[in-house]
């Protein structure tokens, strides 16, 4: 949201004393009359962003390649959590399998 200062005496004006179509405003402290219409015509600056660390960009003559630096992407510390869980299900797997193919030899025994 903006806001309009006084260019006199640097007091926020509120909406009120603004008038949009003629872009003029009057000061409730002061009372002066000034034009806000420079304001508006100003670009904000750009800021210079920094590109996260896992994006790889290749810019050649034509052409604009975005893509993912993987070996950066696949450390093990960020994905320790999903292999701790494959490396339970494979435990778990094979230790179903193993019970069960010695139910068979139980169940011929009774």
């Amino acid at each position: 949201m903006m806001q309009i200062h006084c260019e006199n005496c640097g007091t926020i004006v509120p909406a009120a004393n603004i008038n949009i179509q003629e872009k003029l405003a009057v000061c409730p402290q002061c009372g002066s009359v000034f034009s806000f219409a420079a304001h508006l015509t100003r670009k904000a600056p750009l800021r210079k962003l920094k590109r996260p660390s896992k994006i790889a960009v290749i810019e050649e003559e034509n052409t604009l390649e975005i893509g993912f630096r993987w070996l950066e992407i696949l450390k093990f510390e960020e994905h320790w959590f999903t292999l701790l869980c494959a490396a339970g299900t494979l435990l778990m797997g094979s230790l179903a399998v193993t019970l069960f193919s010695h139910m068979d030899s139980l169940v011929e025994a009774a």
